[in-house]
């Protein structure tokens, strides 16, 4: 608990200093902006210009001004994307050193490092903005009509195609929504918030919450998770309406009492990354011939997605691995002491782990 206090209160530090610098940063920029759209509109005919014989040589040069002005705008606007570009492959590589990383005991450790890196460059550094939501809406806003940029699709595009090869290492080990969760959490200190009926309501409000962003992009047009996101007002310090403000404190509250409550009861994101963990040939994690049954594994899920049951032509228990909900964080890997937690690949035949 206390550790969890400093480590935030650090953050909240490092938060406060970033947003002076990109303060400063904005406003250099602005005022070069300003005085290059003030010089661009400003032009002035001189007696020599009036007096040289070409009565339109004065409308050659504004128009020449307004074509330099043109050509600056199109060179920002592909700087931009070829910012977000990089960006978003940084993120990718990101994606792909975590997901080798998982997969080997010594390496497994490094996963709070993972995690405390992206709170703190993606969340408290960069404000959470973009993210793989608003990269997701703005791809569905594309398909409704709306004009977006399709450089903001390649978050959410480029998730699917990692999550499938190499599983939902991205929700485990590098979101920086889940980060600020998971550092949030005081532990199970309540044993009904694990229990089976707040795991369905959390699915139900999961897809419920997807199927009416749905309905309201297609109707408005608009981002309006944008202007309510409760992880910007919590990386920014700043709350912009009262809706905000319900939603930050809904946020700080149910994530100290329930693991990943928004990635597990909200975010449209996490639930499709899930429904790609089911397809044929996707890469997941589950047990092999070896496992004895017990609940070691279970225990230690956070997540609740390893569970038990009991076949009726069997006598004992067997562990089941629920594969849409499991986000690769691989806390059960060291603690099964056959080793029978690993890697796979989701049959084609018969949809089981092989």
């Amino acid at each position: 608990m206390c550790k969890k206090t400093l480590l935030f209160i650090l953050l909240i530090c490092l938060n406060l200093a970033a947003k002076d610098i990109n303060n400063d940063e904005i406003y250099n920029d602005f005022s070069d902006n300003s005085t290059k759209y003030k010089e661009s509109i400003n032009v002035s005919y001189n007696e020599e210009t009036l007096n040289s014989g070409n009565e339109f040589e004065g409308f050659e040069e504004e128009f020449s001004d307004i074509d330099e002005w043109a050509n600056e705008e199109n060179y920002a606007s592909a700087k931009e994307t070829e910012s977000v570009l990089g960006f978003t492959l940084w993120i990718m590589f990101a994606v792909i050193i975590a997901s080798v990383s998982v997969r080997f005991r010594f390496t497994r450790r490094l996963k709070p490092l993972f995690l405390l890196s992206s709170l703190i460059y993606l969340g408290f550094i960069r404000g959470g903005y973009p993210c793989m939501i608003t990269s997701f809406i703005d791809m569905i806003l594309a398909v409704f009509g709306v004009k977006c940029h399709w450089s903001n699709f390649v978050w959410f595009l480029g998730l699917i195609p990692l999550t499938y090869l190499f599983g939902r290492v991205w929700c485990g080990w590098l979101c920086h929504f889940g980060a600020l969760q998971e550092f949030l959490f005081l532990g199970n200190r309540f044993p009904f918030l694990k229990s089976k009926i707040i795991q369905k309501i959390l699915k139900i409000s999961q897809i419920s919450l997807l199927a009416i962003l749905l309905i309201q992009l297609f109707v408005t047009k608009r981002n309006l998770f944008d202007e309510t996101d409760p992880f910007v007002s919590s990386f920014n310090l700043m709350i912009n309406s009262q809706i905000s403000l319900i939603l930050f404190i809904l946020l700080m509250s149910s994530s100290a009492l329930i693991y990943r409550p928004f990635c597990r009861g909200a975010c449209p994101v996490g639930l499709i990354l899930g429904l790609i963990s089911k397809i044929p040939g996707a890469s997941i994690i589950d047990k092999d011939n070896n496992c004895l049954g017990c609940t070691l594994c279970e225990d230690t899920c956070k997540i609740e997605a390893i569970s038990r049951y009991k076949p009726e032509s069997k006598k004992n228990y067997e562990t089941v691995f629920n594969h849409a909900e499991c986000n690769a964080c691989g806390d059960c890997f060291n603690l099964c002491k056959k080793s029978s937690v690993k890697f796979k690949r989701l049959s084609i035949k018969n949809k089981t782990a092989e």
